[in-house]
C-alpha cells in the first residue's frame, strides 16, 4: 500500500510548500508534525527548510556534523520574525491581512487603506454602507477591513479601493435618473 514515504521528494516538497508560510501554530506547525513522524520525512523536510532559508533569507546553511537545532525550527523562526516583502526584522502583521508578517512601511505602501472616519466623512458613507451585508444592503459583499490600536483605542481600517468602489456604487444608487428632454427646433416645425 502506498504511503507518504513512498512519494518522490519533489512531491513531498510540493505538499510542504502549501504549509511553509502557515502562521497559525495553535496545534503545532504542520512541518514540525510531519518531520516528527519518520526519519525519512524528517530528512526530506529538513532539506526543504534548508532550501527555503537559502532562497528566502539568503542564509547559506551547511550541514553540521552534529545537528543541534533543526532547520525547520530555524525556518519557522525566520518566517515569523521577518517582513515578507522587504526582509527586515518585524513581528508586526499587516492590518488588512493578519496572516502576513509585514513592517509598517510595506503595509502602508503595499496595502492602501483609510480609516472608518475618513470613509464616513470624505466619502459620505454610513456604517451600514461599510459593514455589509445588513438590513439596508443585504446583497452587498463585505468590505476588506482590519483594526489596530492607535493611541490606546482601536481604529478600523478599510481597503481604499474597496471604499472608493462602494462609494461609487452607493452614490450611483442615490441619483435619480432624469428623463431625457426633447428639444424641438423651429426648423423642424416648418
Amino acid at each position: 500500500m502506498p504511503s507518504l514515504e513512498s512519494l518522490p521528494n519533489e512531491l513531498i516538497h510540493e505538499i510542504c510548500s502549501h504549509t511553509a508560510f502557515e502562521l497559525d501554530w495553535s496545534d503545532g506547525h504542520p512541518l514540525l508534525a510531519l518531520s516528527d513522524t519518520t526519519k525519512h520525512l524528517r530528512s526530506v523536510i529538513e532539506e526543504y527548510s534548508r532550501v527555503l532559508l537559502k532562497r528566502q533569507a539568503n542564509l547559506d546553511i551547511r550541514l553540521p556534523k552534529k545537528v543541534t537545532t533543526s532547520t525547520v525550527s530555524r525556518w519557522l523562526k525566520w518566517v515569523s520574525n521577518t517582513c515578507w516583502y522587504c526582509k527586515k526584522n518585524s513581528k508586526r502583521r499587516a492590518i488588512l491581512d493578519p496572516t502576513i508578517i509585514c513592517c509598517s512601511k510595506c503595509d502602508r505602501d503595499l496595502f492602501p487603506k483609510m480609516t472608518m472616519t475618513d470613509a464616513m466623512r470624505k466619502h459620505r458613507l454610513s456604517k451600514l454602507d461599510l459593514f455589509t451585508p445588513n438590513e439596508k444592503h443585504p446583497h452587498l459583499a463585505p468590505l476588506l477591513h482590519g483594526s489596530y490600536v492607535c493611541m490606546g483605542s482601536p481604529a478600523t481600517m478599510f481597503a481604499k479601493a474597496d471604499v472608493l468602489a462602494r462609494e461609487k456604487l452607493i452614490q450611483g444608487q442615490g441619483k435619480k435618473r432624469r428623463k431625457p428632454t426633447v428639444i424641438i427646433l423651429d426648423a423642424d416645425l416648418a
